[in-house]
């Protein structure tokens, strides 16, 4: 059957956090994004589609898309039983390691009622907006983020300890290779031989687990720290292109407006943080 795929924008562009309940009357429609969307489900046992996987989920759950990633969220329960809440940010608000989240990962929050806590000021100085609310919510918002990510860091520790997964333990070495040497000139080659696995091994699992290529995830980072540096920075794009490990304009320009759907310059200037009076 054929599904259409939307794009989806930041419906509010007064604000650049959003958090809002929502609920499962049908099923999501696929869609992708380009800002980061966290999601805490309320109640219901909804099932998570993304990158061909189908991940099913139980209140108390959280996971992020911080990519571009196509997905959509369907209720398996009566529609009024599953609800959730949206929380939604610019990503020129947040650094870039937390922009490289893995999409397909969620976790359980039911035990920890500071999140819950986090989740529902969200909501609250979003509704009421009162003076500041954008401040104040950009440091739960952010709070959040990066309490997920060592939840996420811890869970990604306890798999690889109980052995659950081998492939696991070798695609964190291969993101963590990228993360840390975006700015050098990376071959397939060298990623392989820091794993300690096969480029053919390697480009197999990646593609498994990922749904992408290490040299694509590796222009995925490349792009999501070079938006950073566009709206937080006063550097040329020329100067970001090489800092982010591009060495062809042409190359970079290419992909940015692949990833983005806009130029950089364009980019800068709707995106760019403006200084409080």
């Amino acid at each position: 059957m054929f599904c259409r795929n939307y794009m989806l924008k930041m419906y509010d562009s007064q604000n650049e956090i959003m958090a809002f309940p929502s609920n499962g009357y049908e099923a999501m429609i696929e869609h992708t994004h380009d800002f980061i969307e966290l999601v805490y489900i309320v109640s219901g046992t909804p099932t998570h589609c993304i990158k061909g996987k189908h991940i099913p989920l139980k209140k108390g759950d959280m996971f992020v898309i911080a990519t571009n990633d196509s997905h959509s969220m369907t209720p398996s329960d009566p529609p009024e039983q599953c609800q959730w809440i949206n929380c939604i940010a610019s990503h020129a608000l947040f650094p870039p390691e937390l922009l490289a989240l893995n999409p397909t990962q969620h976790i359980n929050f039911t035990l920890q009622p500071d999140i819950i806590f986090l989740v529902n000021q969200l909501v609250e100085e979003y509704h009421i907006q009162n003076p500041y609310f954008q401040e104040i919510m950009r440091g739960h918002f952010s709070t959040l983020l990066y309490k997920y990510h060592r939840a996420s860091q811890i869970q990604e520790y306890a798999n690889r300890v109980n052995g659950k997964t081998q492939k696991d333990l070798y695609i964190h070495q291969v993101t963590e290779y990228i993360r840390q040497n975006y700015q050098k000139k990376i071959y397939l080659k060298d990623i392989s031989q820091a794993v300690g696995i096969s480029i053919g091994y390697m480009n197999k699992i990646f593609r498994e687990e990922r749904a992408t290529t290490p040299i694509e995830y590796l222009n995925i980072c490349r792009i999501s720290i070079a938006c950073h540096l566009l709206v937080n920075s006063d550097a040329s794009i020329s100067e970001i292109c090489e800092q982010v490990g591009f060495h062809d304009m042409k190359f970079f320009y290419t992909m940015f407006k692949r990833q983005n759907g806009i130029s950089p310059g364009v980019y800068r200037k709707m995106n760019r943080v403006k200084s409080p009076l």
